[in-house]
């Protein structure tokens, strides 16, 4: 087998992407909930209302990132 610049590059990058995506959704979920918190809304006890919420909030910030 032949390793290359390129090919360890893609590697490189591949597992950066990899971390990076893992950060961000744990950073996401912190904040989120962190927020949710301050304007009165808690995801662990509002049942359906805030667990949507914070899923909709979620889903808006991944897809802004995109």
């Amino acid at each position: 087998m032949i390793i290359t610049n390129k090919g360890l590059a893609q590697v490189v990058a591949q597992r950066l992407n990899d971390r990076v995506m893992e950060d961000l959704t744990d950073l996401v979920a912190e904040l989120t909930m962190d927020v949710l918190s301050e304007n009165g809304i808690d995801p662990c006890d509002d049942g359906d209302f805030a667990w949507e919420t914070m899923m909709d909030v979620s889903s808006r910030i991944y897809i802004g990132s995109n």
